[in-house]
């Protein structure tokens, strides 16, 4: 396995008040990348030759990683049982738990006539003819106005990825302190990045992550697999800046944007697949 990291926050990792950002990169592209390198160094290969190579390269992983999602029918090749005995396993953050959490999912409907209104307008204009005869009616005869009722339907249109917000304002106590915050955000920052491969040719995406809450009931209302990092904002404050002797600052905001990598669905949130999509 790759060298891993874990760093952790001064929290109570007795207590139910903390989150854990395990941090994994799926390694499909290794054979891939290779197959590239290949063509650079192989003036004898064309490449149509070295692009085939790749497809079918890219196949035979994906076929593996699907295998690795079979392996338990109750579990996701995201959670930490699986995936941290793994190549993909990254590391750990371990982090109380954050000031605010927010999840945003949009889903898409739109307003249309009904059956028999789209069928009237369909024949020349029928509804409207209709409508304009009635409203004149009812100006000569000083009655209400009537209309042909449109019955109007919501019809669904589509969802949009789930979003994740987290915010932290991080108070330490000291500069020992100060100085593991900051690794945290490293690593945030780090792990939100794409990774040069062949010389820098090409980048290959950054890790996606698991994020755990201790507490069973908020685990199980978010449950947040195969997290993708948006947005890293880190802000160092405090009154006028204040720093420790050794210029650590006293507080250091922290602020997330995520997604998911794959949309739930319906099933994805019944009681016996509480582990999630990928």
């Amino acid at each position: 396995m790759a060298e891993t990291f874990m760093e952790i926050l001064p929290i109570d990792l007795d207590g139910n008040r903390y989150i854990s950002l395990d941090f994994y990169s799926p390694d499909f592209s290794s054979d891939i990348i290779e197959s590239i390198q290949e063509y650079f160094t192989d003036s004898d290969k064309t490449i149509t030759e070295t692009g085939s190579e790749i497809l079918q390269s890219f196949t035979e992983q994906s076929k593996k990683f699907k295998e690795i999602l079979k392996s338990d029918s109750n579990r996701d090749a995201t959670t930490p049982e699986i995936e941290k005995n793994s190549k993909t396993y990254k590391g750990s953050l371990y982090m109380p738990l954050p000031n605010e959490l927010a999840t945003t999912q949009n889903h898409s409907w739109q307003s249309q006539e009904g059956v028999v209104a789209n069928i009237l307008d369909s024949i020349g204009g029928v509804k409207s003819t209709a409508n304009n005869a009635l409203g004149q009616a009812a100006k000569l005869t000083g009655t209400r106005q009537t209309l042909i009722n449109p019955d109007y339907v919501q019809q669904y249109s589509g969802s949009e990825l789930r979003g994740l917000s987290l915010n932290w304002t991080i108070l330490p106590r000291s500069a020992e302190e100060a100085k593991t915050t900051m690794n945290v955000v490293r690593l945030l920052q780090q792990m939100s990045s794409p990774e040069k491969q062949v010389s820098g040719t090409l980048l290959t995406a950054p890790p996606f992550c698991v994020i755990e809450f201790v507490n069973d009931k908020l685990q199980d209302s978010t449950r947040l697999f195969g997290m993708v990092i948006t947005t890293v904002n880190i802000s160092y404050k405090g009154a006028n800046m204040e720093m420790f002797s050794d210029g650590m600052p006293k507080q250091i905001d922290i602020s997330l944007s995520l997604s998911e990598r794959k949309m739930k669905t319906f099933h994805d949130w019944d009681e016996t697949t509480k582990e999630g999509s990928k």
